[in-house]
């Protein structure tokens, strides 16, 4: 009787090759998870700052005294401030040009700025 010794399996270059492919992959998938990550949080902080801000020109425009976190506020009176319209009429409004500044942490910039200008008419 004759036998057929046949082995059917992997070799070692072929199983190392398969560990390096999937090696390169998953490095890649994290690379992409962690900047996905630091882009998420980048985004929530940066609306909670503009929400601040935002409370901020509200507590402003009524007239109330609440500063729960550190604004810059900067105000620039301005006379003269003229509105376009379609059909060449101009309107001419005086008031105040107000702009509300805040840092937050985006992830790779602790110091970074967002603001808000907002103009009240007189």
């Amino acid at each position: 009787m004759n036998r057929i010794n046949n082995e059917n399996g992997f070799s070692l270059i072929e199983v190392l090759i398969a560990l390096t492919v999937l090696l390169v992959i998953i490095t890649a998938f994290s690379v992409l998870f962690s900047e996905s990550f630091v882009g998420i949080f980048a985004s929530g902080n940066k609306s909670e700052a503009q929400y601040i801000l935002q409370d901020s020109i509200e507590n402003e425009m009524g007239n109330i005294e609440k500063n729960l976190v550190e604004v810059d506020k900067t105000s620039l009176n301005v006379s003269g401030f003229s509105i376009e319209f379609s059909d060449n009429e101009d309107i001419t409004v005086d008031g105040e040009r107000i702009i509300f500044e805040t840092t937050f942490d985006d992830g790779k910039d602790p110091e970074r700025e967002v603001e808000i200008t907002v103009f009240l008419s007189d």
